[in-house]
Protein backbone atom coordinates (compact mmCIF):
# COMPACT_ATOMS: atom_id res chain seq x y z
CA UNK A 1 0.00 0.00 0.00
CA UNK A 2 2.63 2.53 0.98
CA UNK A 3 4.44 1.86 -2.35
CA UNK A 4 1.37 2.72 -4.55
CA UNK A 5 1.37 6.04 -2.62
CA UNK A 6 4.45 6.51 -3.54
CA UNK A 7 6.92 5.96 -1.54
CA UNK A 8 10.51 4.76 -1.12
CA UNK A 9 9.68 1.51 0.70
CA UNK A 10 12.25 -0.45 2.54
CA UNK A 11 10.94 -4.49 4.03
CA UNK A 12 13.52 -6.30 6.20
CA UNK A 13 11.94 -9.81 6.44
CA UNK A 14 13.02 -12.16 8.85
CA UNK A 15 12.46 -15.34 6.80
CA UNK A 16 13.82 -16.41 3.90
CA UNK A 17 10.49 -16.02 2.05
CA UNK A 18 7.02 -13.48 1.90
CA UNK A 19 4.32 -14.39 3.57
CA UNK A 20 4.27 -15.61 7.20
CA UNK A 21 1.24 -15.85 8.44
CA UNK A 22 -0.25 -16.39 5.12
CA UNK A 23 2.08 -19.34 4.22
CA UNK A 24 2.49 -21.05 7.77
CA UNK A 25 -1.46 -21.54 7.10
CA UNK A 26 -2.25 -21.96 3.49
CA UNK A 27 -0.40 -25.67 4.57
CA UNK A 28 -3.51 -26.33 6.96
CA UNK A 29 -6.43 -28.32 5.49
CA UNK A 30 -9.10 -25.63 2.94
CA UNK A 31 -6.83 -23.29 3.27
CA UNK A 32 -4.46 -23.53 0.08
CA UNK A 33 -6.09 -21.15 -1.41
CA UNK A 34 -4.72 -18.81 0.73
CA UNK A 35 -1.43 -19.34 -1.11
CA UNK A 36 -3.21 -16.98 -4.25
CA UNK A 37 -3.08 -13.91 -1.76
CA UNK A 38 0.83 -13.91 -0.68
CA UNK A 39 1.55 -14.99 -4.22
CA UNK A 40 -0.70 -11.94 -6.09
CA UNK A 41 0.74 -9.41 -2.59
CA UNK A 42 4.11 -10.83 -4.20
CA UNK A 43 3.74 -9.68 -7.41
CA UNK A 44 2.55 -6.53 -6.84
CA UNK A 45 5.58 -5.86 -4.66
CA UNK A 46 7.53 -7.08 -7.24
CA UNK A 47 6.29 -4.00 -9.66
CA UNK A 48 7.28 -1.92 -7.94
CA UNK A 49 10.98 0.06 -8.09
CA UNK A 50 10.44 1.70 -4.90
CA UNK A 51 9.93 -1.14 -2.85
CA UNK A 52 12.86 -3.20 -2.03
CA UNK A 53 12.47 -6.53 0.03
CA UNK A 54 15.47 -7.93 2.23
CA UNK A 55 14.91 -11.52 3.05
CA UNK A 56 16.43 -13.09 6.15
CA UNK A 57 17.31 -9.54 7.44
CA UNK A 58 16.38 -10.08 11.62
CA UNK A 59 17.34 -6.29 12.66
CA UNK A 60 17.11 -4.54 15.61
CA UNK A 61 16.36 -1.42 17.17
CA UNK A 62 19.54 -0.07 16.81
CA UNK A 63 20.10 -1.50 13.10
CA UNK A 64 16.57 0.49 11.94
CA UNK A 65 17.65 3.60 13.64
CA UNK A 66 20.77 3.63 11.65
CA UNK A 67 19.15 2.98 8.55
CA UNK A 68 18.15 6.40 8.73
CA UNK A 69 14.51 5.73 7.36
CA UNK A 70 11.69 8.45 8.21
CA UNK A 71 9.19 6.73 9.18
CA UNK A 72 9.03 2.95 10.55
CA UNK A 73 6.40 0.56 10.96
CA UNK A 74 6.79 -2.61 12.78
CA UNK A 75 4.97 -6.33 11.67
CA UNK A 76 7.26 -8.77 13.78
CA UNK A 77 3.46 -10.93 14.78
CA UNK A 78 2.67 -12.79 17.45
CA UNK A 79 2.59 -16.68 18.56
CA UNK A 80 -0.59 -18.83 19.82
CA UNK A 81 0.06 -18.80 24.04
CA UNK A 82 0.25 -21.75 25.40
CA UNK A 83 -1.24 -20.56 29.38
CA UNK A 84 -4.80 -20.75 27.80
CA UNK A 85 -5.39 -17.13 28.15
CA UNK A 86 -7.77 -15.96 26.32
CA UNK A 87 -11.67 -14.95 26.61
CA UNK A 88 -12.57 -17.54 29.80
CA UNK A 89 -9.39 -16.94 31.62
CA UNK A 90 -7.44 -13.65 31.84
CA UNK A 91 -4.71 -15.39 34.37
CA UNK A 92 -3.49 -18.81 33.52
CA UNK A 93 -5.07 -21.69 34.69
CA UNK A 94 -3.62 -24.55 36.84
CA UNK A 95 -1.70 -27.26 34.63
CA UNK A 96 0.00 -30.20 35.11
CA UNK A 97 3.52 -30.47 33.39
CA UNK A 98 2.94 -33.74 32.31
CA UNK A 99 0.12 -32.94 29.86
CA UNK A 100 1.66 -33.07 26.29
CA UNK A 101 0.41 -29.17 25.32
CA UNK A 102 0.18 -27.75 21.39
CA UNK A 103 -0.54 -24.96 19.96
CA UNK A 104 -1.29 -23.81 16.52
CA UNK A 105 2.17 -22.72 16.16
CA UNK A 106 3.75 -26.29 17.01
CA UNK A 107 0.98 -28.10 14.30
CA UNK A 108 2.29 -25.46 11.89
CA UNK A 109 5.44 -26.16 12.45
CA UNK A 110 5.03 -30.30 12.01
CA UNK A 111 4.41 -31.76 15.52
CA UNK A 112 2.06 -34.12 16.24
CA UNK A 113 -0.05 -35.31 19.19
CA UNK A 114 -0.83 -38.97 19.39
CA UNK A 115 -4.44 -40.74 20.81
CA UNK A 116 -7.31 -38.41 21.76
CA UNK A 117 -6.53 -34.77 21.80
CA UNK A 118 -8.52 -32.40 23.88
CA UNK A 119 -8.96 -28.87 21.34
CA UNK A 120 -9.50 -25.82 23.52
CA UNK A 121 -11.13 -23.18 21.07
CA UNK A 122 -11.18 -20.35 23.25
CA UNK A 123 -10.45 -18.06 19.62
CA UNK A 124 -13.88 -19.07 18.09
CA UNK A 125 -13.05 -18.50 14.57
CA UNK A 126 -11.85 -20.95 11.76
CA UNK A 127 -8.38 -22.40 13.48
CA UNK A 128 -10.46 -24.80 16.01
CA UNK A 129 -12.02 -26.46 13.86
CA UNK A 130 -9.62 -26.62 11.26
CA UNK A 131 -6.94 -28.16 13.78
CA UNK A 132 -9.76 -30.50 14.57
CA UNK A 133 -9.76 -31.79 10.57
CA UNK A 134 -6.02 -31.53 10.42
CA UNK A 135 -5.92 -34.17 13.81
CA UNK A 136 -8.40 -36.37 12.34
CA UNK A 137 -6.34 -36.75 9.28
CA UNK A 138 -3.38 -37.43 10.97
CA UNK A 139 -4.87 -40.48 13.16
CA UNK A 140 -6.13 -39.08 16.22
CA UNK A 141 -9.51 -39.21 18.12
CA UNK A 142 -10.43 -35.23 19.11
CA UNK A 143 -13.01 -34.16 20.87
CA UNK A 144 -13.45 -30.38 20.34
CA UNK A 145 -14.40 -27.73 23.68
CA UNK A 146 -15.52 -24.43 23.56
CA UNK A 147 -17.27 -22.34 25.68
CA UNK A 148 -18.82 -20.94 22.58
CA UNK A 149 -22.21 -21.39 22.01
CA UNK A 150 -21.38 -22.89 18.05
CA UNK A 151 -18.20 -24.09 17.12
CA UNK A 152 -16.04 -21.32 15.34
CA UNK A 153 -18.65 -19.12 16.18
CA UNK A 154 -17.54 -16.21 14.28
CA UNK A 155 -18.05 -17.80 11.25
CA UNK A 156 -21.48 -17.26 11.54
CA UNK A 157 -20.25 -14.22 9.79
CA UNK A 158 -19.00 -15.20 6.80
CA UNK A 159 -21.84 -18.02 6.84
CA UNK A 160 -19.49 -20.99 7.31
CA UNK A 161 -20.49 -22.11 10.64
CA UNK A 162 -23.05 -24.41 9.46
CA UNK A 163 -20.69 -26.66 7.38
CA UNK A 164 -17.65 -26.55 9.74
CA UNK A 165 -19.92 -28.39 12.57
CA UNK A 166 -21.26 -30.47 9.76
CA UNK A 167 -18.06 -31.46 8.62
CA UNK A 168 -16.57 -31.56 12.14
CA UNK A 169 -19.37 -33.62 13.36
CA UNK A 170 -19.54 -36.25 10.14
CA UNK A 171 -15.36 -36.68 10.38
CA UNK A 172 -15.97 -37.91 14.07
CA UNK A 173 -15.10 -35.08 16.02
CA UNK A 174 -16.72 -34.92 19.43
CA UNK A 175 -18.22 -31.31 19.89
CA UNK A 176 -18.91 -29.96 23.50
CA UNK A 177 -20.13 -26.69 23.73
CA UNK A 178 -20.88 -24.11 26.79
CA UNK A 179 -18.16 -25.54 28.32
CA UNK A 180 -14.89 -23.91 29.07
CA UNK A 181 -11.79 -25.67 30.59
CA UNK A 182 -10.63 -24.78 34.39
CA UNK A 183 -7.55 -27.19 34.66
CA UNK A 184 -5.62 -29.24 32.93
CA UNK A 185 -4.50 -32.39 35.32
CA UNK A 186 -1.45 -35.14 34.28
CA UNK A 187 -4.09 -37.53 31.99
CA UNK A 188 -7.32 -35.22 31.70
CA UNK A 189 -8.88 -31.98 31.25
CA UNK A 190 -11.31 -30.67 33.84
CA UNK A 191 -14.36 -29.10 32.01
CA UNK A 192 -17.09 -26.53 33.43
CA UNK A 193 -20.79 -25.64 32.00
CA UNK A 194 -20.37 -22.07 31.24
CA UNK A 195 -24.13 -21.64 33.05
CA UNK A 196 -23.50 -23.61 36.11
CA UNK A 197 -20.18 -24.18 36.53
CA UNK A 198 -20.53 -27.37 37.12
CA UNK A 199 -17.33 -29.35 36.42
CA UNK A 200 -16.18 -32.79 35.07
CA UNK A 201 -13.19 -34.54 34.33
CA UNK A 202 -12.60 -35.71 30.67
CA UNK A 203 -9.26 -38.13 30.01
CA UNK A 204 -7.33 -37.14 27.59
CA UNK A 205 -3.50 -37.79 25.82
CA UNK A 206 -2.83 -34.47 24.99
CA UNK A 207 -4.22 -30.73 24.83
CA UNK A 208 -4.37 -27.94 22.25
CA UNK A 209 -5.07 -24.68 23.42
CA UNK A 210 -6.57 -22.34 20.93
CA UNK A 211 -6.38 -19.82 22.91
CA UNK A 212 -5.04 -15.80 22.45
CA UNK A 213 -1.64 -14.37 20.96
CA UNK A 214 1.90 -12.90 22.37
CA UNK A 215 3.50 -10.49 20.10
CA UNK A 216 6.91 -11.13 19.37
CA UNK A 217 8.67 -8.43 20.88
CA UNK A 218 12.17 -9.09 19.59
Amino acid sequence: ALGARGYEVALAERSSDLGGRVSAESGLPGLAEWVRVRDWRVGQIRKMDNVSVYLESHVDSEQVAEFGADCVAIATGAKWRRDGVSRQHVEPFPTDAAMPIFTPDDLMNGAVPTGHVVIYDDDHYYMGGVLAELLIQKGCSVTLVTPAAYVSEWTLNTLEQHEIHRRLATMGVTIELNRGITAIGKDYVQTNCMFTDMTRPLCCGAVLLVSSRLENKS
